[in-house]
Formats: C-alpha cells, sequence, structure tokens
C-alpha cells in the first residue's frame, strides 16, 4: 500500500478563497430561505464578493 501525504498550503488567497466561499453560500442559502432578509443578504453577498475581488486585484 502507498501511503500519500496530503500537504495542504495554507496562503493567504486560499484562506481568502475559502472563507468567502463559506460567507457568500452561507448568505444565499439564507437569504433563498428568508424572503424577509433578502435584500440585506444580498447586499452582504455583493461586498463579500467585492472585498475578495478587490484583494486579489491589488496582489497583480
Amino acid at each position: 500500500m502507498i501511503k500519500r501525504k496530503l500537504q495542504l498550503k495554507l496562503t493567504r488567497d486560499n484562506v481568502l478563497g475559502i472563507a468567502v466561499l463559506v460567507m457568500v453560500t452561507g448568505t444565499l442559502i439564507l437569504a433563498f430561505i428568508d424572503p424577509t432578509v433578502r435584500p440585506f443578504l444580498f447586499d452582504l453577498t455583493q461586498m463579500a464578493l467585492g472585498a475578495y475581488l478587490g484583494l486579489k486585484a491589488g496582489d497583480k
């Protein structure tokens, strides 16, 4: 049996990407469950994506 080591590099970009993915997924699920808070959660999702894209654009 060949043993393989799972090497996970937690760089700043990976952590940021995971955090944004979790935040966007969670807010979109909550927005579809509770229609009374949809405008707020969609704004929150747009802000998270904008922040992520802004930080990624600054890296270039």
